[in-house]
């Protein structure tokens, strides 16, 4: 029984990754557990991850940001906050009676500000844009164009993608699932997060590092900073 349930395994793990078959297995259903897809070996990693995220559902998750799908190296780099700049914009909003925790990504091709808020709406997204403007020197007219915001499931279905590098410049890359975790950490550091931001990436972890295990996704990527 157990060498059936091996091979089982390595025939998951050895299945080909085909991203026009997989995109949709990292959305979520309406109680937040992330899909399986039912044709190749993402099932197996969904799985996993559905057992560790089944608290997310109604939590006020949202996620502003802008990358390389919608904007030049120029503007990304306008709207950067790296290093200390990402520790004093995380310090300033949650300032805001509305937001609990946060977690800032900032790399070359993306940065992202991650955040749990008391309350989701257009006056709150308004005031976690005006900060970010206010620390990039730059205004929600000249880079609304430029940027997403989700909310709820949709923002955790994006940190899915992220992780597993779907959103990446070059799908399978490397780079990514290291980097959100360097964030989440110097997040963590800082005290910018809690029990449900903790839940959140931990489970986005597990999903990035089993996607890399149990298909092919990373063959052939070329890591990208």
């Amino acid at each position: 029984m157990d060498r059936a349930n091996g091979g089982q395994r390595r025939a998951r793990r050895s299945a080909a990754f085909d991203p026009s078959i997989c995109l949709h297995s990292l959305a979520l259903d309406s109680l937040g557990f992330v899909q399986a897809c039912p044709h190749c070996a993402c099932n197996a990693s969904t799985r996993t991850v559905r057992q560790i995220s089944g608290f997310i559902g109604m939590m006020n998750y949202v996620v502003l940001g802008v990358s390389h799908s919608t904007a030049n190296s120029d503007v990304r780099d306008t709207l950067a906050l790296k290093g200390e700049r990402g520790v004093d914009f995380s310090r300033r909003v949650l300032e805001f009676s509305w937001c609990r925790e946060v977690v800032v990504l900032s790399t070359c091709n993306r940065t992202e500000i991650y955040a749990v808020l008391s309350v989701e709406s257009a006056e709150v997204q308004a005031k976690l844009m005006q900060t970010w403007c206010e620390f990039t020197g730059s205004s929600p007219s000249q880079i609304q164009q430029f940027t997403y915001y989700y909310a709820n499931t949709d923002s955790v279905r994006h940190l899915y993608r992220v992780v597993s590098s779907l959103e990446s410049l070059v799908v399978g890359e490397g780079q990514i699932l290291g980097q959100v975790k360097e964030a989440f950490c110097r997040a963590q550091r800082n005290g910018f997060v809690g029990l449900d931001m903790n839940h959140l990436f931990q489970s986005a972890f597990a999903l990035g590092k089993s996607i890399r295990s149990d298909t092919e996704i990373s063959r052939g990527a070329v890591s990208i900073a």
